[in-house]
């Protein structure tokens, strides 16, 4: 059982268990901002890490008191660590409220890189579909796409990897 919660134009998904816990962190977070931009003090908050309920509160708390978010993506052997504003992901998270563009980012999400023909296969959305949803997922920073020849490379960028593990994390708009 979850409990949906409307917080503005979002809705908010939140485990029963946990319901207490995430309002007590998203309260502790605007009062600390309240109280520092009282003092005139730019505030950005970070949402990486921790558990899902500390990231989405930490979320939920940057866009509730208009703090500028971000998300740490962990460097890998080839890449340095990407540093991600939320205003970006926020974009990302309203392209997400189609069914078809979710399915496609959760899809590429546990593959390293698929084809519009492996996205067909794999979906069961129509293949002109997957081309239209895929360039908007590129539109919103979601999915970078590479052609060859006759094909279509598609797999997610560092916002869209963040994007769908916040939306899996419990954070998701409203439909």
């Amino acid at each position: 059982i979850k409990i949906h919660r409307r917080i503005n134009d979002r809705e908010l998904v939140v485990d029963p268990f946990t319901e207490v816990a995430f309002f007590r962190i998203v309260g502790m977070i605007v009062d600390i901002v309240n109280l520092r931009k009282q003092e005139d003090v730019e505030m950005w908050i970070n949402i990486t890490g921790g558990t899902n309920l500390m990231s989405g509160a930490a979320a939920t708390g940057a866009m509730m008191t208009g703090c500028t978010g971000y998300y740490v993506l962990q460097a890998t052997d080839d890449k340095l660590a990407s540093i991600i504003e939320l205003p970006f992901m926020m974009k990302s998270v309203k392209a997400l409220e189609n069914s078809s563009r979710r399915k496609i980012a959760e899809t590429l999400y546990h593959h390293r890189s698929l084809t519009n023909e492996e996205l067909v296969n794999k979906t069961g959305i129509p293949k002109k579909s997957v081309s239209k949803h895929a360039k908007i997922l590129e539109g919103a920073d979601i999915v970078e796409r590479e052609r060859y020849g006759k094909f279509v490379q598609n797999k997610l960028t560092d916002n869209g990897k963040i994007t769908v593990r916040l939306m899996v994390g419990g954070v998701t708009s409203g439909e």
